[in-house]
């Protein structure tokens, strides 16, 4: 299900499921022009452009101009030409247009990075404990020994499941032959996060090393340093 963001007096609001924007909608907190967005969306786009997609029909056609009043107004003739004040809002709609795009543009990738830190805090905190024990087995192994997945306490990679972690890894590091964890983050539904990995390298002096594949500027301090 789609999470939604949406602009209101002048705050970024979300996510939210579709659920609370129909709410919204309906206790007047949100209107037609109100912004939203989502992941996948490349810019906010306005609600009414998005009913479908939201489970709502097409938005009732503005209701027909009334009859004329008497012959002498059907026969009156036509203004010609804009007045000054259909002219001020087409000019304010044109400069409103780029300053949306340009919001849009700024506004989007900031919440996409501050979203991916949140994920990966949220799986730091899940795979501390587990962390922990690691640490504790290795002081007690000995040397060159990594303790596994199986091996008590520790249960199986999917056992470790849990908001933001799919599974956790423990064993020895192939390429260093350093003891250490791998997390899976766990977010259904958005690519650039669900199955990406973060690596936590036990470095032999009690200390760890963080690494992942997803870019420097989304991880934690301690992961764009390569130490923790």
């Amino acid at each position: 299900m789609s999470q939604w963001y949406y602009r209101h007096e002048a705050r970024t609001e979300g996510p939210v499921p579709t659920e609370d924007i129909l709410r919204l909608l309906r206790d007047g907190t949100l209107g037609q022009q109100s912004l939203l967005w989502r992941e996948g969306l490349a810019q906010w786009h306005p609600l009414s452009t998005l009913r479908p997609e939201l489970g709502l029909g097409p938005a009732l056609p503005p209701a027909p101009p009334p009859l004329a009043a008497s012959a002498t107004a059907q026969h009156a003739p036509a203004r010609r030409g804009l007045s000054g004040c259909a002219i001020a809002a087409i000019v304010a709609l044109a400069c409103a247009v780029p300053v949306t795009a340009i919001l849009a543009a700024i506004t989007i990738p900031a919440y996409q990075d501050y979203v991916t830190r949140s994920v990966i805090a949220q799986a730091l905190s899940e795979a501390a404990p587990v962390q922990a024990q690691v640490q504790q087995a290795i002081a007690q192994a000995p040397s060159g020994s990594c303790p596994a997945n199986g091996q008590p306490p520790f249960r199986a990679p999917g056992d470790y499941a849990g908001r933001a972690v799919s599974a956790i890894t423990i064993g020895k590091f192939p390429a260093s032959g350093a003891c250490g964890l791998k997390i899976v983050l766990r977010r259904p539904g958005q690519a650039r996060l669900d199955g990406k990995r973060i690596w936590l390298e036990a470095d032999g002096a009690g200390g760890w090393r963080c690494r992942s594949e997803l870019p420097g500027r989304q991880l934690p301090a301690q992961c764009r340093a390569g130490g923790r």
